[in-house]
């Protein structure tokens, strides 16, 4: 295993970065170039510090596991999977982004990753088997919600790919309870709207918070992640799946900070929603924060009789 310093402070290539910067063009542009590559602020620094070792307090250590990296796009956490997991599967219906992947794994020097693109992870499903854990790291709100029942068939298709007794696992994911989309145009208002709201769409285009080159409208703003989601949501997209919460049971649900500090203000939140929540209601403190992040959804190892 690399030592984390060595994975999260990588030097790509100038090739990597050359494609990576066009990808991100129209994405959110050079912003976005930080949260993609492998310096202390990227997304890949973060999910080494604190998302991985939340992930494992619940689900125990990835390694020896099989593991499925769920809409990897970039691949911005696959070479740190890779370095823990016994085998480890990247998917994304994105055909450029699954490239980048390659790129990027290659430039890690990593080939046993096996990535998958297709229209619909049911496409694949079949030969790919099933996983002890399956991630969806900033991926559910990037699915449009105008489109109707995409979003329950998307993680009906991730929650089908966890073997018994295992887990699916959604972090760094917007919250659409909080009134501002601090995910992808700092906009106040737009969460609250209709997904794919025209309204909101041409608010952010206006405001030079978006891009859409080729014209595509509202479902543009939508893929890039403006309309996050809730805990109910998922929720309700699972209502038919036998499953459990389990960052919402007792030795499970206390949320623990890795190298953060919190104000005084965040801290008297989160003890509030504890005892408020989920003490009472088996409710996630995470279902109230900004980012869904992580909620950690358990397959019972029987289906019940």
């Amino acid at each position: 295993m690399q030592p984390v310093d060595e994975l999260s402070e990588h030097r790509y290539g100038k090739a990597f970065l050359d494609a990576l910067s066009e990808f991100l063009a129209t994405r959110g542009g050079d912003r976005w170039l930080e949260l993609h590559g492998s310096g202390p602020r990227s997304r890949m620094a973060r999910f080494e510090a604190a998302t991985l070792p939340e992930i494992e307090r619940h689900c125990g250590p990835v390694a020896g596991k099989r593991v499925l990296d769920f809409g990897c796009g970039t691949g911005t956490i696959t070479p740190s999977l890779a370095d823990r997991a016994s085998q480890v599967y990247a998917f994304d219906i994105s055909e450029p982004a699954i490239a980048l992947t390659r790129m990027r794994l290659a430039d890690h020097a990593i080939a046993s990753v096996k990535v998958l693109c297709a229209q619909s992870y049911s496409d694949v499903a079949e030969p790919a088997g099933q996983f002890d854990l399956v991630l969806m790291h900033a991926v559910f709100e990037h699915v449009p919600l105008s489109i109707p029942g995409l979003r329950a068939m998307v993680l009906g298709e991730a929650f089908d790919a966890v073997s018994p007794g295992g887990h699916l696992v959604i972090c760094e994911s917007p919250n659409r309870l909080w009134p501002r989309d601090i995910y992808c145009t700092g906009l106040w208002g737009i969460p609250w709207t209709r997904g794919g709201s025209r309204w909101a769409y041409e608010r952010a285009v206006h405001k030079g918070r978006h891009a859409d080159p080729e014209g595509r409208g509202p479902i543009s703003l939508e893929e890039r992640g403006a309309w996050g989601f809730t805990y109910w949501a998922l929720r309700r997209y699972l209502h038919d799946r036998p499953h459990e919460i389990l960052n919402a049971q007792a030795g499970h649900d206390r949320w623990v900070r890795y190298g953060r500090r919190l104000s005084a203000r965040r801290r008297l939140f989160e003890t509030a929603a504890y005892y408020g929540l989920t003490r009472t209601a088996k409710v996630p403190v995470v279902a109230l924060a900004p980012m869904l992040s992580p909620v950690v959804i358990a397959k019972p190892a029987r289906a019940p009789r």
